[in-house]
């Protein structure tokens, strides 16, 4: 599994579960990157860093085994984010796609998963 995309999709999770912009995230870290830096990690453009993965770890309080995939643990504070683990490439690659729509289009397939589910 590519490990820029386990990488690209815990940062994304953790951004959003701390309900920060991507330049909030960066502005947060000890070590000064930018948001553009942010986006091509968390689109799996870049694989960061050791500096920059420790630097979200003590940020954030998530081990730095959190980030890269080794773990299947929960974010710290929130017990409500599903742990997921085995998570194929192809779902990841999924998931990445799915987030670089426009929010009206991710809106539209989320809708139609739902009527899916509904009538099985």
């Amino acid at each position: 599994m590519d490990i820029r995309k386990i990488i690209a999709n815990n940062i994304y999770v953790l951004r959003t579960e701390n309900d920060l912009t991507q330049q909030q995230f960066a502005d947060k870290l000890s070590v000064p990157f930018t948001r553009g830096h942010i986006s091509r990690i968390e689109t799996a453009a870049h694989i960061p860093s050791a500096e920059f993965i420790k630097s979200v770890s003590e940020a954030f309080n998530v081990s730095s085994d959190w980030i890269i995939g080794s773990t299947g643990k929960e974010i710290p504070g929130t017990p409500n984010t599903p742990t997921i683990t085995n998570v194929t490439t192809r779902e990841i690659d999924l998931l990445l796609n799915f987030r670089s729509l426009k929010n009206s289009v991710q809106n539209k397939f989320l809708e139609l998963i739902e009527t899916i589910i509904k009538s099985s």
